[in-house]
């Protein structure tokens, strides 16, 4: 249950949603404590997707560069 809550979360702080604990801690009704770990921890998933995303589009030029060295 927790993961999924950490990966909406996630999803909507990359979509560009100001999210607080408050808002967190309402939604779910949590106590504030696991409101800011969760949020915490989606925020930490974030940054990682985006990490994620970022290498992928690096490997991606790269490997274009590549083709067109040898095909073209």
């Amino acid at each position: 249950m927790d993961d999924y809550r950490v990966e909406k979360l996630a999803d909507d702080i990359r979509a560009g949603m100001k999210i607080t604990t408050n808002m967190v801690r309402r939604f779910y009704r949590i106590p504030d404590q696991e409101a800011i770990d969760l949020l915490k921890k989606s925020k930490l998933r974030a940054e990682e997707l985006d990490y994620a995303r970022e290498i992928q589009k690096q490997n991606e030029i790269a490997a274009k560069r590549r083709a067109k060295r040898y095909f073209g």
